[in-house]
């Protein structure tokens, strides 16, 4: 009897010692699945082509590069959210459009830095900058000439509101002045009759 007991303790400690282990393999899988997990956190900001990109971006980016020449798109991860940075040059002039994974277009503005994007301070600086029809995106002239429709414009100023770049445009239309505020996206934020002629004090 006495060795059928110490069999039975030596099997319960040995079925212990084993679950411990197992405890432990198991413990160490999850570890290492979560370092890989992070690691696939640092693929955030990874280039990609046109072609990778889903096809509202795809549209969103050919339209606002519309005569340009794309140089480099990066994929990027900001608050959860996949968003595309995209550099490119349109009219001469460096662009860093970033777009959202639906689509909108979030910011289109010129890079004094060519695509360096270290410096972001100066680019702010630029920001209330007069610009010409010929200067902005695509969007924002076509919605620019669909507001003025058979009028003047007299001024376009290019603007930085809360992080986001916007357009105001003084025109006259059916001889009243205008003042005209156009998102990057071309949609029309607000038009209404400017009472001081485009005077800005």
């Amino acid at each position: 009897m006495e060795e059928e007991a110490m069999k039975t303790q030596k099997f319960v400690k040995i079925t212990a010692a084993l679950a411990l282990a197992i405890g432990l393999v198991a413990v160490t899988v999850v570890q290492a699945a979560e370092k890989k997990g992070e690691g696939k956190n640092e693929q955030d900001g990874k280039k990609v082509t046109l072609a990778d990109v889903p096809a509202p971006v795809r549209a969103a980016i050919k339209a606002a590069t519309a005569g340009g020449t794309i140089k480099e798109i990066e994929q990027e991860d900001e608050d959860g959210k996949t968003v595309y940075d995209v550099d490119a040059t349109v009219n001469g002039k460096d662009m860093e459009i970033k777009v959202a994974a639906n689509g909108t277009i979030l910011s289109n503005k010129e890079d004094k830095d060519g695509g360096d994007k270290k410096d972001e301070g100066e680019n702010n600086e630029q920001d209330g900058k007069k610009v010409t029809l010929s200067d902005v995106p695509a969007p924002v002239r076509a919605a620019i000439k669909a507001a003025t429709a058979g009028g003047t414009i007299k001024e376009i100023e290019q603007e930085d509101e809360d992080g986001k770049t916007v357009y105001d445009v003084d025109a006259t239309v059916n001889g009243k002045d205008l003042e005209i505020k156009v998102a990057a996206d071309g949609t029309i934020l607000s038009n209404k009759e400017d009472k001081d002629g485009g005077e800005k004090d």
